[in-house]
């Protein structure tokens, strides 16, 4: 590398190096790397190497992050299953009048599966419309319901 310009540290830890001869990626700490040694010099010469910033979060982040929460404990087939039962339940109890209370628990328990969806659903909304709600990494339970 001739003249250095500017040093981003990535997300890897590698540095993205804008320099006289071109743009290129120096693999992090490696000091057999003769970038890496250009880097140096460049660096004891006062210069820094500006710290990595991770991209905003976006409303397109937080609807995967959502989905993939739901598929993680509900995974397609068991939600097509629980839409199956939730039906079947539903026909027994229009044709019977009443439920067993095996199907009785069932159904609670299908009400409380899909009431989690939904209150990942809805705060998924939540943050879509304010983006300052998200504390820290999207992915910290924090940001989600139990």
């Amino acid at each position: 590398m001739r003249e250095i310009f500017t040093a981003i540290y990535l997300e890897s830890g590698d540095v993205h190096v804008t320099c006289s001869d071109g743009k290129r990626i120096v693999p992090a700490l490696d000091p057999a790397n003769a970038d890496w040694q250009a880097l140096a010099r460049w660096q004891a010469e006062g210069n820094e190497i500006t710290p990595y910033t991770p991209p905003p979060i976006t409303i397109t982040d937080i609807k995967a992050e959502a989905g993939n929460r739901i598929l993680e404990r509900y995974p397609l087939h068991a939600q097509l299953n629980m839409n199956a039962e939730a039906t079947a339940l539903t026909e027994a109890l229009v044709s019977d009048g009443s439920w067993t209370n095996e199907q009785a628990k069932r159904a609670t328990e299908l009400k409380a599966d899909w009431a989690w969806i939904t209150a990942v659903r809805v705060r998924s909304n939540e943050l879509e419309r304010d983006l300052s709600l998200v504390s820290g990494d999207l992915s910290d339970q924090a940001n989600w319901p139990v």
